[in-house]
């Protein structure tokens, strides 16, 4: 994913990809958040509730860094309190992986 991401960049910075990556798919937030957040896995047998969304793909997610200001990270919090999301690592990693979905 990063390499798309890189690849479609068009000099934007990590913080206009993310915040176009929102927009995008504000509607379907709550929709995207509930799918990453799939009934947890019974069968693993060990103290704790394994989800879809806990597990890596073959390369593992890769941090995703940007610099954002006061009032977007405002933003950034509202959205995460109104769709109940865990943190904005979740809300921000469900619009990328939506916006530049990872090779099947």
């Amino acid at each position: 994913m990063p390499e798309r991401i890189r690849a479609d960049k068009r000099g934007r910075t990590n913080a206009t990809v993310v915040y176009d990556a929102i927009e995008e798919a504000q509607e379907r937030l709550p929709v995207l958040l509930a799918a990453r957040r799939a009934a947890p896995d019974a069968s693993s047998g060990g103290l704790f509730a394994r989800h879809p969304g806990d597990r890596r793909g073959g390369d593992g997610r890769v941090p995703w860094t940007f610099k954002t200001t006061p009032a977007n990270r405002r933003v950034l919090d509202q959205l995460v309190a109104a769709h109940r999301a865990v943190s904005r690592s979740e809300l921000v990693s469900t619009v990328l992986e939506h916006a530049y979905p990872p090779p099947r």
